[in-house]
């Protein structure tokens, strides 16, 4: 899933954007190394396994202010980056924008994290239901700064293993951040 995922990162991003694969204690460390210098992607190891952590610390690593964040089973759109960069770029004020997750194929997997809303909003503390999923998020690094990033005990391999996103979708409400849904981000 990881060479699919980064092909298509590849594909949408620019040749100065920045590829960074975080390997989440992995059994096989050379395997993700080999991959992720493959797809000209900068390798970070986590010791201990935690999307979270694997987050914070992508996050910690990486140059740039705008942090788009991918999950290795998810395969984007060409113009899933530049969609994104152009919502930062409009809407200054949105502390993180989600796109759109809807399943490759017809699936009976419950439309579990499906994200597929057809037009794009302001998120604020007021919103309900599905903010977007963390499998295809962008966040601003000044904004992770303010609420101290991913909260390292939600999600998968944490004491609390779901609603990472949702965690910190509230804390950056709660510091007084908007976000934003784009849907042409898929």
């Amino acid at each position: 899933m990881l060479e699919r995922c980064l092909a298509s990162v590849r594909a949408a991003v620019g040749d100065d954007d920045e590829i960074v694969v975080v390997d989440s204690a992995s059994a096989n460390p050379a395997r993700i190394a080999a991959i992720a210098a493959g797809a000209g992607a900068r390798l970070v190891r986590c010791e201990i396994a935690g999307v979270n952590r694997a987050r914070n610390a992508g996050w910690r690593s990486a140059y740039n202010q705008l942090l788009a964040y991918v999950d290795d089973d998810v395969v984007v759109d060409p113009g899933w980056a530049a969609a994104l960069a152009s919502a930062a770029a409009i809407h200054p004020g949105a502390a993180f924008i989600t796109g759109r997750v809807a399943p490759l194929t017809p699936t009976a997997h419950g439309n579990v994290a499906i994200k597929d809303d057809d037009d794009a909003h302001t998120l604020d503390r007021t919103t309900r239901g599905d903010l977007g999923h963390g499998a295809n998020v962008l966040v601003r690094a000044s904004a992770l700064a303010v609420v101290g990033g991913w909260d390292e005990a939600m999600g998968v391999g944490a004491r609390f293993m779901s609603s990472p996103e949702t965690d910190l979708y509230d804390r950056l409400f709660a510091a007084g951040f908007t976000g934003r849904y784009e849907p042409s981000a898929m």
